[in-house]
């Protein structure tokens, strides 16, 4: 998820599943986050310098994604890696193939 949009998803989660856990990736919270850990997510999610090598280390099994994020789109084309499993009021999940 986006640092915009993280926490919401999180609480969204929490509040329907509160005995399963759920990891995000950024979820505007700052404390002790390291500032390079919010320009991987940056570059990640505006698909520019090292963005694929972020993508792999971090190892999503799924995706909440603004279908505004150049991101969003790749993942779409990307059928052998991607599955869009929703798509509403502008945002996108996406579940990795495995």
């Amino acid at each position: 998820t986006h640092f915009d949009d993280g926490g919401w998803c999180s609480w969204a989660l929490y509040s329907a599943h509160s005995h399963a856990q759920f990891r995000m990736t950024t979820d505007n919270r700052t404390q002790g986050v390291p500032e390079e850990h919010y320009q991987q997510s940056l570059d990640l999610f505006s698909v520019r310098h090292s963005w694929r090598r972020t993508l792999s280390d971090w190892d999503p099994d799924a995706a909440v994604l603004s279908t505004e994020h150049p991101l969003a789109n790749l993942m779409l084309l990307d059928t052998a890696g991607w599955t869009l499993r929703k798509e509403v009021s502008g945002f996108a999940l996406f579940q990795r193939n495995r």
